[in-house]
């Protein structure tokens, strides 16, 4: 959009030019410049009233999409490298915004809660199977 907004003030000065060629009174020629001027100001107030603020909110929004999958990938990673479920978990937690983030009891109690209602208040761990020794 700046360069539009340049674009239409170069423009503007050569029609202005163009004018003065041909014997224009001055009212022409500072109508043509007013013109130039115009398409200027709408360049510049498209790129930064609009524009701008628009693409700084689609980034926000799409560094939020991609901070809640880094914190998936960081539990899953974690996990799968043979930490204790809860440590895991632990570490993708301090991905989370610090806002909305659960402490670390309020997150063990959520697991506990979760674990118990699961599997009938057995406390094995979840990769663990019935004749697996704890």
């Amino acid at each position: 959009m700046p360069g539009f907004g340049i674009l239409a003030a170069v423009l503007g000065i050569v029609m202005a030019m163009n004018t003065i060629g041909a014997g224009a009174g001055s009212a022409e020629i500072a109508e043509k410049v007013a013109a130039a001027m115009v398409g200027t100001f709408i360049g510049i107030f498209f790129c930064y009233g609009v524009l701008d603020p628009l693409s700084n909110v689609m980034k926000q929004l799409v560094k939020q999409e991609l901070s809640t999958l880094e914190c998936v990938k960081v539990v899953l990673v974690t996990h799968v490298s043979g930490k204790p479920p809860l440590l895991a978990i632990d570490a993708g937690r301090r991905l989370v915004q610090l806002n909305i983030k659960p402490s670390f009891a309020t997150l063990e109690g959520w697991i506990d809660a979760l674990s118990q209602a699961g599997d009938g208040g057995d406390r094995r761990t979840p990769n663990r199977r019935a004749g697996d020794p704890k």
